[in-house]
């Protein structure tokens, strides 16, 4: 093999190793966003108050009211007006599925951010068909409220 072939297939091969290299990398260094949020919070159990409402006005929630997620998957809303509604819950990835009635969820509520003390949900309202962000503070971390 001449000096110059020999060369040539040193710099193909020392390419190849950084595009293997960059391409590990670049695998291992990206991940999904939900995968990350479940590992670290994952506990949405407790009392949590709304103190604030925006987007839709046929929203059925007001500032006061509170949602109560149970550890057993139970789910309950209260408050203003003599609102009471009960039903179960359920978290996939960053997404609470609330079930009132029915095998088809009435709440969708995509969590945009969340700490030890406060949430801000997305939600989709199936039953009242509308769209609202609901930021909530949490009352306790199991259930306190009757």
């Amino acid at each position: 093999m001449n000096p110059q072939t020999n060369n040539y297939m040193e710099k193909q091969k020392h390419l190849l190793m950084h595009l293997i290299l960059s391409a590990i990398c670049l695998l291992t260094l990206t991940g999904c966003e939900e995968d990350w949020w479940d590992a670290r919070h994952t506990d949405v159990f407790g009392d949590w108050r709304i103190v604030e409402v925006t987007g839709s006005y046929n929203c059925n929630y007001r500032p006061g009211d509170y949602w109560t997620f149970y550890t057993n998957g139970g789910f309950m809303a209260q408050g203003y007006d003599g609102l009471y509604e009960s039903g179960s819950w359920d978290r996939r990835g960053r997404e609470l599925y609330i079930y009132f009635n029915s095998y088809n969820p009435e709440i969708v509520a995509y969590v945009r951010s969340i700490d030890d003390d406060y949430m801000v949900l997305d939600v989709d309202d199936y039953t009242y068909q509308s769209s609202y962000t609901l930021r909530l503070v949490r009352q306790s971390y199991y259930s306190q409220h009757k």
